[in-house]
């Protein structure tokens, strides 16, 4: 026979101290260190009351002011960073047909590091040319130039020293900017509400060249907003475009597609 027995007794404690498991956080990414602004060099335009602009290189800190060149403006360097083009003025002096002197602004280019070697690239003579932008290899440029008596986009090739007129219209079309694949141009036109601009898509076709204005590329109209769409610029992946809108009564920065 077994004999069982029970009682009731008290339930001693436990003889270790229970802990929480430990679950160990995610380790971030290193950031990225940024290199001081004193690294980079500019090359910047100043204009004085009433005078011309003048072509001046610093530090990006703001430091190490420098003259570089005088009556230059709209300065721009390629992709490299080995090539410059920017607008100057050049005084053709008086023509047959006037006795007043004829003072307009061609576009030079030249090597980066030394401005003060850049060559005349354009001679329009009886209008201004300005706002060169270069194609992202570096071989052509596109510039803006009212040689017809508005503003018209021009392209300029290095290889060959053609210019060509890319716009021919009674419009003012203006601000152009290369894509980064080099295949797409934006700019800002008023072809289709005059006074107010709006920005347009010029895509080169690849099977023809562009050399005959309104040939060798599609068109089509990107934006259709209040007041003015100016200033376009690509973000370096070519995904979206950043510009100037003043519909709201002031210039603020869009982003579209």
């Amino acid at each position: 026979p077994f004999l069982v027995t029970s009682r009731n007794a008290a339930t001693l404690p436990p003889t270790f101290t229970a802990t929480a498991t430990e679950t160990p956080s995610s380790t971030p990414s290193p950031t990225v260190t940024l290199q001081p602004l004193s690294d980079f060099a500019l090359l910047a335009a100043f204009r004085g009351p009433e005078q011309a602009a003048d072509l001046y290189r610093l530090r990006a800190d703001g430091a190490d002011l420098s003259f570089v060149l005088a009556a230059a403006s709209d300065v721009t360097v390629d992709r490299r960073g080995q090539r410059l083009a920017f607008a100057r003025v050049v005084d053709y002096g008086p023509d047959a047909q006037s006795a007043e002197a004829a003072s307009v602004t061609e576009i030079f280019a030249g090597p980066a590091a030394d401005p003060a070697a850049a060559q005349q690239i354009t001679r329009i003579r009886t209008a201004s040319a300005h706002s060169p932008t270069f194609s992202p290899s570096g071989d052509q440029l596109l510039f803006v130039s009212d040689f017809d008596g508005d503003d018209e986009l021009w392209l300029y090739d290095f290889n060959t020293s053609i210019t060509s007129q890319l716009t021919d219209n009674a419009y003012s079309d203006r601000d152009p900017a290369w894509s980064p694949d080099g295949e797409r141009v934006v700019y800002a036109s008023d072809q289709d509400s005059p006074g107010l601009p709006e920005l347009y898509l010029l895509t080169f076709d690849p099977d023809s060249e562009a050399g005959i204005a309104g040939e060798g590329f599609t068109l089509a109209r990107l934006t259709d907003a209040a007041g003015s769409s100016t200033q376009p610029t690509w973000l370096p992946d070519g995904s979206r475009i950043v510009y100037v809108n003043d519909g709201d009564g002031d210039e603020d920065l869009f982003s579209m597609d």
